[in-house]
């Protein structure tokens, strides 16, 4: 959504949508050759097994599809859901519209509101995965320097930390991303717009660091 500069309604009914075919799960199952967090189906020409089973590209091929439905924003999410699902009963989509729009508005315009948990012993050796995080940040937000959310990434070698500038209005989308991904790319810290989120065994949440930077965001 962000790498293709949709309004906040598109992932609305993206969310609904996924909520409704898998409760936002990438599944490797479903109803016929349905698959991933979409159920789309390779013999419908969504694409292959192997590219459905991709989050990113399943999504992308859900966007691809929504911009073509004539007038979408305008419908109701339901709507608009089933004019490129077509399922069985696209007025099930409705039920998810409420979290859809809250989950849109968590990780895009309320500040420090995304928060995960994990325990990052395990991965304190190794140290972030620095390399896997830029390909993730490519899928969602576009090439740093390219027309995406994403202006410049730099690797501070002497703290090991990555530097993200990203284009006004993103910044916490892509600082939410980074915490959403965090257990997967061994991130342990995450500081932006004067708070910082620490990785932990139990649930935390962003603090107040006055000298987070306004400008980019610092993940660690």
């Amino acid at each position: 959504m962000a790498r293709n500069h949709l309004p906040g309604k598109a992932l609305t009914i993206a969310y609904a949508t996924a909520l409704q075919e898998s409760k936002l799960e990438n599944l490797n199952y479903g109803d016929r050759d349905s698959i991933g967090v979409f159920q789309q189906r390779p013999s419908q020409g969504w694409g292959t097994r192997t590219q459905l089973e991709d989050p990113a590209f399943a999504a992308g091929a859900f966007f691809g599809a929504l911009v073509k439905v004539p007038d979408y924003l305008s419908l109701p999410v339901y709507q608009a859901a089933q004019d490129v699902q077509r399922s069985a009963d696209g007025s099930a989509y409705e039920q998810y519209a409420q979290t859809g729009s809250a989950l849109t508005a968590d990780f895009t315009a309320r500040p420090h509101a995304v928060t995960c948990w994990y325990q990052p012993a395990a991965k304190a050796a190794s140290g972030p995965n620095f390399t896997g995080a830029m390909k993730g940040l490519d899928d969602a937000f576009g090439h740093p320097g390219g027309n995406g959310a994403l202006k410049t990434a730099t690797r501070v070698r002497s703290s090991d930390s990555e530097l993200i500038a990203a284009r006004a209005g993103s910044g916490w989308t892509v600082a939410s991303w980074l915490v959403t991904n965090a257990s997967t790319y061994g991130i342990t810290r995450v500081s932006y717009g004067g708070y910082r989120w620490t990785a932990g065994l139990g649930e935390t949440s962003w603090q107040a660091a006055p000298a987070a930077s306004h400008t980019g965001i610092v993940a660690s």
